[in-house]
């Protein structure tokens, strides 16, 4: 029987992705109901530390994927790294000469999050394909017409795509049938 690519594989290379797509999916759903509380006290404090908390979470589970997958992290690392970097230097770019505003950090997190899952969907797993579609609609309404809420509805809308994400890598998953 072969096996649709609409879906990964059970324990395929994304199935280790899973848990940190929840996490981070977790702390921007979070995140959006903390900027929604801040309406009535302040709770930006919070924020700040659950998204600390997580970087420190990430960075530690980076550094034991690295010291236990050496030639891995070794052959792929630049492949990966690079193309991060140069979105990170080129966000710190436009922080620098002041482009960024309250309104752009999330709306280029959503942008980005919703390329990245388009192109997962064109390089085989249709199911994000899907997620970014719906997370780039998402980011183009509120963007054209509701701005003023983009930084708490987009946080929670990359949140839930992080989570369905997960959901679509999530180990032990059935793959399609053809």
């Amino acid at each position: 029987m072969e096996m649709n690519r609409s879906e990964p594989r059970s324990g395929g290379t994304g199935s280790g992705l899973a848990p940190w797509l929840a996490l981070w999916g977790a702390v921007g759903i979070v995140r959006a109901l903390l900027d929604w509380g801040t309406y009535w006290m302040n709770l930006i404090a919070a924020g700040q530390a659950l998204t600390w908390g997580a970087l420190a979470v990430t960075a530690a589970g980076a550094v034991v994927w690295l010291l236990r997958h050496p030639a891995a992290a070794k052959a792929h690392g630049l492949r990966t790294a690079l193309p991060l970097l140069t979105v990170l230097a080129g966000v710190a770019l436009l922080d620098y000469v002041g482009a960024i505003d309250a309104f752009f950090a999330p709306m280029l997190r959503a942008l980005v999050l919703s390329a990245v899952f388009v192109y997962a969907g064109v390089s085989g797993y249709r199911g994000m394909l899907a997620v970014g579609l719906w997370l780039f609609a998402a980011a183009a309404v509120m963007g054209v017409w509701y701005l003023g809420y983009a930084p708490m509805v987009l946080e929670g809308m990359s949140g839930l795509a992080l989570l369905a994400a997960a959901w679509l890598l999530r180990p032990g998953r059935r793959p399609a049938r053809s």
